[in-house]
């Protein structure tokens, strides 16, 4: 059986009790050393009936001892295998035990309702977590079949890869900025992207997504046009001012540019 390292005292009663004020000063201190000696015994509060024993304890020398053997015993009654019982230390010790299993008991039946409790907290999140996901997975079924409902309906003149990507781009664009295309403005911006033609569609979209805009404006007329005639070549009497110029300000260059400038005139 485990011995608490401790035990109640409570000096009013200890001091009040009849065979203590019959002790002698020596006798007292003799019997406090033996209350804490029987609470470590088995059983508790029991001392072994021997002198040699008692007198060691006690930290006095047999004679002493013997000289106040008997108002010291007295606070004791012979118990069980004739040890010397305190019937006061004995009964502290099983009413320390008493309350020790009470709050074990207690502490097991807390610690199982806590357990009760985590588990119910832990099966409502999931169950929470196993709804969210449903609801998650719904929303994305709906969110597709709208889509699919709402497919965009290219113009043939605009139906290319090049473009599809930039008007794919352009409509995550608009979610971003919290301004999605409805039916009605998709067809009005493809019809008015079909009208510019797809340079200018293309280019339009990339600037309104530069800029940040919600809304497709024609790009730069001069830029487009010059986009859509390709290459500039030189006319004719473009070339002979620049051969002329050449002659002048680098020689030693007239002679190459002479040979270039004669093929691109038989061109």
């Amino acid at each position: 059986m485990a011995h608490p390292m401790w035990f109640k005292f409570y000096p009013n009663d200890f001091a009040a009790d009849s065979k203590v004020e019959a002790m002698s000063t020596e006798g007292v201190g003799a019997y406090i050393l033996l209350l804490c000696k029987s609470w470590g015994e088995d059983p508790p509060g029991s001392i072994p009936d021997s002198d040699m024993i008692l007198a060691r304890w006690s930290r006095m020398s047999l004679q002493d001892w013997k000289r106040i053997r008997t108002e010291v015993l007295a606070a004791f009654k012979t118990g069980e295998n004739g040890r010397l019982l305190q019937k006061r230390m004995s009964h502290e010790f099983e009413r320390m035990m008493r309350l020790s299993r009470k709050r074990s008991k207690s502490g097991k039946v807390g610690m199982e309702s806590r357990w009760r409790k985590e588990q119910e907290q832990e099966q409502e999140q999931e169950q929470e977590q196993e709804q969210d996901a449903r609801s998650a997975t719904k929303g994305l079924q709906n969110h597709n079949k709208k889509i699919t409902n709402k497919k965009t309906q290219i113009p043939a003149a605009l139906d290319t890869p090049e473009f599809l990507s930039t008007w794919a781009q352009w409509e995550v664009h608009r979610r971003e900025i919290r301004h999605s295309l409805t039916k009605t403005t998709i067809a009005a911006q493809l019809r008015k992207l079909e009208n510019w033609g797809i340079r200018k569609a293309i280019a339009s979209i990339e600037q309104s997504i530069a800029h940040g805009w919600q809304g497709l404006f024609e790009p730069d007329t001069r830029v487009s046009q010059k986009e859509d005639d390709g290459p500039h070549y030189p006319t004719l009497e473009e070339l002979d001012q620049i051969e002329a110029e050449c002659a002048i300000l680098h020689p030693p260059l007239e002679s190459l540019f002479s040979e270039t400038a004669e093929k691109c005139r038989q061109k």
